[in-house]
This record gives structure tokens, sequence and C-alpha cells, in this order.
């Protein structure tokens, strides 16, 4: 296969580490992209590079997302269902999570300090959301009785 004039070469598929290096691919593998002659259009190889925990982690998070808004689409499932309200506890809580351990040790030099801050903040009301929000609404729900003093929005 031979790149299109103009098309960017990121990597070629099935490449040695030194060949892989002057063709720009990542050292252990990965996604290689190319816009090729024969066939035209992208094409996409996989050389041989795992995903880490975090990013089956998170493709799993998108998959909730995207079957949630299916099934709401086709009325299936509704903002007062335990499934729902579970997805966007998990989802809610693992974004905050996310937010705040990542603004919390990447070294970002183009950032500022106080734009890390608010990211973080952004972080803590997302986990802050999902977790004293959506878990007493979960237990209502399952019918546990909760304390008086634990106010329940209705959703």
């Amino acid at each position: 296969m031979t790149p299109v004039d103009g098309a960017a070469v990121v990597g070629v598929a099935d490449v040695g580490v030194e060949d892989g290096a002057a063709a720009g691919v990542p050292e252990g593998g990965g996604l290689a992209f190319a816009g090729v002659a024969d066939g035209g259009g992208l094409d996409i190889f996989y050389t041989g590079n795992r995903m880490k925990a975090y990013h089956l982690y998170f493709l799993f998070l998108k998959g909730i997302l995207v079957i949630q808004t299916i099934l709401i689409i086709f009325q299936v499932e509704n903002p007062n269902k335990i499934s729902y309200i579970v997805g966007d506890i998990i989802f809610k809580t693992s974004l905050g999570l996310f937010l705040m351990i990542f603004f919390t040790f990447s070294k970002i030099p183009e950032m500022d300090y106080y734009d890390k801050l608010i990211a973080y903040f952004a972080g803590v009301f997302l986990a802050f959301e999902g977790l004293y929000i959506g878990v007493p609404l979960l237990l209502v729900k399952l019918g546990f009785t909760l304390p008086s003093w634990i106010v329940v929005q209705k959703a």
C-alpha cells in the first residue's frame, strides 16, 4: 500500500521497533492510520498494543451512556427507573473522580494553576452530585426508609 499524496502516515502495521520508530509508530505498537491509494479512504491497522485498564473502563462508561440514550429515545427507559439512576451514579462519580485525580497529578505546563483548580472542583461537584443526590434517590427507589434529615430530590 502506498500513501496518497498529502496523507500523513502515522504508522504501518507489523513493523519492527526499529522500523516502527522511523514510521512514527509508538514503541510497543498501537493503532496506525494511513491514507492509502489502493481502495482509497482511511485504513486502520492494529499493531498489538493493549488498552490500559482506565481506557477499558471509560469505554464501558461510554457504552452505558450510548445504551441509556438509545433506551430513552425508544421510550424503554426513563429517569425514574433504577437502571438509569445506577448508570447515572456510576458515570458522574467515575468522571468526577477522574477529573480530580487527573488535575491533581498531571503536569500541564500550558495550564495555569487556577485553571487546574477550577477543573478539579468541577470533578468534585460532579462526584458530589452522583453520590449525594443519586444514592439517596436510589435507596428510596429500592424501598429503604431514610432518616428525616436526608432530603431526596425527586427525579
